[in-house]
């Protein structure tokens, strides 16, 4: 049933009566009509059904067109039991067959215009609901149940297309006119179908236009047995209201035979009485109707009370000025801060939601202040102030954390504490690191809250359980992982190293203005050994970490370096450390860099880039590969390597040289689990790489000489991004650190290790060398580099390490001094 058209205005005068008529035939007997689809699918389908009029079995009605006969005799035997219904039951329809189709290619919302009707498929009628229905669809596209159903001759066809945003004379689904209208206009009325949402908040839109629309779904009416009439006919009636709350389930409701005055106060009573006119039901008043309905309204709502997130997303405007209007109004403040409090939930689920666009359009369009008047109201911003505060002022909490302060880290909190708190790491575990897959966006979620959690342990809790912890959580990641834990693993790294007191963490002795200890009393470490890294454990750690990762593909590479390089960046505009000495310190910290780039020279491209290349073929094979002479699973020391029963194939493909995948290679994996020190080493540097522990009971426990968690070392070339991001690191270390603790470490440095640092201060000079205007200028128009004479960049290569160290060195002694050239190299 419609209610009659409003007069729609046209060019500010009202429409002529004709019209009126026309639009109310229109809305009557639409034909055109306007969908939206919040959330598009491939398997959202366009379903036709076809009626007809009430003629009998729709096995029957429907055999006649199931046949390819020409035959006139049964074409005008149809013709005249059509024409026959129609004057009978020419009112009445009956289900007759269905079709569907796709309406979507994919879920970005691209419509399949090229799609086509199936096969029109007679109407079951035993499965006429639209529970029935949606099992058909869900074997739509399996061919084998389809071609079960029987089918009518026939083919149906539609043209779907986008709407555009001046689409003309249309309705919306309140029958409202959402263009001029025009007498004189020839096209259509199209009309607004109404979409139901579903109930979640991040597909629900906040109301801003009103509606108050109840829509009725008859589901069946049950009148196989009844006698009270003839002809199916009856009223049924239903409050639409009940305890203030519109009823929108399924409801079971009599049929009445007749509908005397005053039925709607009809009213049963106990024992079999009753308030009001006597009605006649049919089969005594048993429930022969059932209906449900839907609302859609933004005057009644149905759970409210409960909060639920879509709900309260959809009467935010309404909420939020309710809320601070009481806010305003409050004598008590018990009151205003209970207010706030929920003002709070709704703006923290909305965040939650990814919502912040309802927030801020509130703010501007929807948000109405109370008319201030100073005897009576406050200020929106008053209260919230005074709340916020009663709810953040120091209270229990901030007193208990008061006389934890008071106490010894080790005293704060008791042992049973320190179980739960390590338990519910151990149980984050697993669920991080092996159901990352299964649920990528929580596991991440995961992984980032619990670094937080561990940052924020380091205020209250004894640093040495929240290193525990952290060392634990590390273990669980090792050599080979996919890259998806590897970016867990550097995004909790980041996360805990960006800790405000990062520094003070990582150093044993007294730290502060006037109280830096004199270089010269300082055990520098310049590689990453076992008491290196208890005395400074996250960075030792995370040194460690990049080490590793340095032996992954690129991707993880990039990721390792990036958290180091922004780590470095950091300090050095940290305000709080901006004097020389201070720079320096920190700088300590990150001296076994120097090693971790010496053991990975070898994968800086120095022949494209250094003007004094290292050839790997100079290197001598009695240097590379001499015998150990101790246990030959023992890591080796430099100039030891592999036992002669490791396969030659092997080696090279260490080296680089040969395939590692041919026929004659051993098992790696063997190799490196014989045992849980034994280690592989790289051929161009004669350092021993050290094995991960594979019991992975402690993320630190490395041999001193290495810092790698791989046993194959990777000889491919980083590329420029890479060798950049890891010179710029060594740059900031080489330029923060002292005069004493640069002379300290060339003293303790063997020849081969200054031969490396030397060829890596000539990588930097050409990597960051000022190339002039017209180069970049040239870069960055894509015309690439001006060509440049190579044998100027290069001297002759030497034949050995010694004798390219003895050059080296020869170079270095040329300089008046070497503070001299200190203050060259750091400049």
């Amino acid at each position: 049933m419609l209610a009659p058209a409003s007069p729609v205005l046209m060019n500010g005068g009202q429409s002529p009566p004709a019209f009126q008529d026309a639009l109310q035939a229109a809305m009557q007997y639409p034909k055109q009509g306007i969908f939206s689809v919040t959330c598009p699918h491939p398997d959202i389908f366009l379903v036709a059904r076809i009626e007809k009029v009430l003629q009998g079995s729709i096995t029957h009605c429907a055999e006649p067109y199931m046949k390819s006969s020409d035959s006139s005799k049964v074409a005008q035997k149809v013709l005249k039991n059509a024409k026959q219904a129609c004057q009978r039951l020419g009112q009445y329809r009956m289900p007759f067959a269905w079709a569907a189709r796709t309406l979507f290619k994919d879920t970005s919302g691209n419509l399949d215009k090229n799609a086509r009707f199936s096969a029109i498929y007679r109407q079951d009628s035993n499965k006429l609901s639209n529970e029935d229905m949606l099992k058909l669809l869900a074997d739509f596209r399996k061919p084998e149940k389809m071609a079960k159903l029987p089918v009518i001759l026939g083919n149906l066809d539609i043209t779907i297309d986008n709407v555009s945003c001046d689409f003309p004379n249309y309705l919306n689904s309140s029958y409202i006119p959402m263009r001029q209208f025009e007498t004189c206009s020839k096209s259509p009325i199209t009309f607004e179908v109404e979409e139901f949402v579903p109930c979640i908040p991040k597909h629900t839109q906040p109301y801003t236009v009103y509606s108050n629309h109840l829509y009725v779904y008859p589901k069946y009416l049950r009148y196989d047995s009844q006698k009270s009439f003839a002809k199916a006919i009856g009223f049924s009636w239903l409050p639409l209201l009940k305890d203030g709350r519109v009823l929108t389930n399924e409801q079971h409701i009599p049929v009445s035979a007749n509908l005397p005055s005053g039925y709607l106060g009809y009213q049963e009573l106990s024992m079999g009485r009753h308030y009001g006119p006597e009605v006649k039901w049919v089969e005594g008043g048993k429930p022969l109707l059932k209906i449900s309905t839907h609302l859609v309204s933004t005057v009644y709502t149905q759970s409210l009370h409960a909060m639920e997130g879509h709900v309260m997303i959809a009467f935010l405007p309404t909420i939020l000025n309710q809320l601070f209007r009481v806010l305003t109004r409050a004598t008590q403040e018990e009151v205003a801060v209970n207010v706030t409090r929920v003002i709070i939930h709704v703006v923290a689920q909305c965040h939650e939601e990814g919502l912040e666009s309802h927030l801020r359009s509130y703010v501007k369009f929807a948000y109405k202040a109370e008319p201030y008047i100073a005897s009576e109201y406050k200020t929106v911003h008053e209260e919230l102030t005074k709340s916020m505060t009663t709810i953040l002022k120091p209270s229990a909490d901030f007193l208990t954390s008061n006389k934890l302060l008071k106490l010894l880290r080790n005293q704060r909190f008791p042992a049973s504490y320190h179980h739960a708190v390590e338990t519910v790491v151990n149980m984050l575990m697993p669920h991080i690191t092996q159901k990352f897959r299964d649920n990528p966006e929580a596991s991440k979620n995961a992984n980032h809250s619990l670094a937080v959690f561990i940052k924020r342990c380091f205020t209250f809790m004894d640093r040495g359980f929240v290193f525990k912890q952290i060392n634990n959580y590390i273990s669980c990641f090792a050599p080979g992982d996919p890259k998806t834990l590897f970016e867990y693993k550097f995004e909790f790294l980041r996360v805990v190293c960006n800790h405000e007191h990062y520094i003070p963490l990582n150093l044993p002795m007294p730290f502060g203005k006037g109280r830096i200890q004199r270089y010269q009393d300082l055990q520098l470490d310049y590689s990453l050994t076992d008491e290196f890294c208890r005395n400074h454990f996250l960075v030792g750690l995370l040194l460690r970490e990049v080490g590793t990762a340095l032996q992954e593909f690129r991707e993880v590479r990039v990721i390792a370096v990036s958290v180091l390089k922004n780590l470095l960046i950091k300090h050095s505009f940290d305000d709080r450390y901006t004097s020389r000495s201070h720079q320096a310190r920190i700088a300590t910290l990150y001296l076994p860099l120097f090693g971790l780039l010496i053991e990975n020279v070898q994968r800086i491209n120095v022949r494209d880039v250094s003007p004094f290349p290292v050839n790997p073929g100079s290197i001598s094979k009695d240097e590379a590969l001499a015998v150990p002479t101790g246990n030959p699973l023992m890591t080796p020391q430099k100039g030891n390597t592999l036992d002669h029963s490791l396969h030659k194939d092997l080696l090279g493909a260490i080296s680089g040289i040969a395939s590692p995948y041919t026929a004659s290679t051993p098992n790696i994996n063997s190799v490196r689990n014989a045992d849980s020190r034994g280690s592989l080493i790289s051929t161009d540097s004669g350092n021993s790489l050290p094995d991960r522990n594979p019991e992975k009971s402690n993320s630190l426990d490395k041999q001193q000489s290495g810092m790698l968690g791989n046993s194959v070392v990777r000889c491919d070339k980083l590329d420029q991004s890479e060798i950049k991001s890891l010179l710029m690191c060594f740059l900031y270390v080489l330029k923060s650190m002292s005069d004493d603790a640069l002379f300290t470490y060339w003293n303790k440095a063997s020849t081969a290790e200054l031969m490396d640092f030397f060829t890596i201060s000539e990588v930097c000079l050409h990597q960051f060398q000022y190339m002039g205007k017209r180069y970049i200028a040239r870069s960055q128009e894509g015309l690439g580099p001006i060509g440049h004479d190579r044998k100027s960049q290069t001297l002759p290569v030497s034949r050995n390490r010694a004798g390219m160290a003895h050059a080296r060195l020869q170079q270095l002694g040329s300089l008046d001094n070497s503070v001299t050239f200190n203050h060259i190299m750091l400049c």
